[in-house]
């Protein structure tokens, strides 16, 4: 039997910071739909700029991302557009290319600040198709409430990097395809350091990465994998990976290369296999 423990992060709050927002920033457009999945109680606020504020009450998300809550400006010029968000934002994101959907937002964004923002509990999909996002600082992103993180930043396929060394993930059970196809993705800092006791689920989390030369993953602990799916699946450039095996809780998975140099690894043979 493994155990596994882990250090408790304790944040130190900054005073400069007066709330907590999310700053999303567009490219030109002359109409914006933002999927905002679930509200709080509190409601949120909503600066589309130049003095323009609206109010959102209380949506209840449901159990489903099917029917999201839309929040939607329309202009009458297309520009360049900076939106803020505040307030008891719960669940946030979606998949922008399912049948019938009708935001726009995440084909747009351009570049995320996010700080604070306690009170969200899921990002299922926050930046999912973000296809634009080059920019993502989320120093400040307070995620100790998160328990999902499914297709966080997956199909980001312009993003070149990400620095998530602040990430709280100690609640978090869903990392699956997190940053799957993200192509050009060559510097991820922090991973490293993913609190990833309770995560049960964890499929593709890597997947299509093929800028990704390395990974360092030694220091996870997996052993709570549920799923029958295998918990990673790689698709790497020519990476130098290290992981402890005997932390690793579940069935076989691939590391798939870019030269075609394939490897399954099979937890149970409980030694680390060459992958170098």
């Amino acid at each position: 039997y493994y155990s596994c423990t882990w250090k408790v992060l304790t944040k130190v709050s900054d005073s400069s910071l007066s709330d907590d927002f999310i700053l999303l920033e567009y490219s030109a457009t002359d109409e914006l739909h933002i999927s905002t999945i679930e509200i709080g109680s509190g409601g949120i606020t909503v600066d589309w700029g130049n003095g323009d504020v609206e109010d959102y009450g209380e949506i209840d998300g449901g159990s489903s991302y099917d029917h999201p809550a839309i929040v939607s400006k329309t202009w009458n010029d297309s520009a360049p557009r900076t939106v803020r968000i505040t307030g008891d934002l719960i669940r946030y994101g979606d998949n922008p290319n399912r049948a019938g959907y009708p935001a726009n937002g995440q084909k747009l964004l351009t570049s995320v600040t996010i700080s604070g923002m306690s009170s969200l509990t899921e990002v299922e999909k926050m930046f999912w198709g973000c296809s634009t996002l080059t920019t993502v600082d989320v120093s400040n992103f307070d995620t100790s409430n998160i328990t999902n993180m499914y297709g966080m930043f997956r199909n980001c396929i312009s993003l070149p990097e990400l620095d998530l060394s602040n990430f709280d993930t100690n609640k978090v059970n869903h990392t699956g395809s997190m940053f799957s196809n993200c192509p050009l993705l060559t510097n991820l800092t922090g991973v490293d350091a993913f609190d990833t006791s309770n995560v049960t689920r964890m499929p593709n989390m890597f997947k299509w990465c093929s800028s990704l030369d390395d990974l360092d993953i030694s220091n996870w602990c997996v052993t709570s994998i549920v799923t029958a799916v295998p918990p990673f699946n790689f698709t790497l450039g020519a990476p130098v990976i290290e992981y402890d095996v005997g932390r690793v809780g579940a069935s076989s998975f691939t590391i798939y290369r870019t030269d075609g140099t394939d490897t399954t690894i099979d937890p149970a043979q409980g030694t680390d296999p060459e992958l170098t």
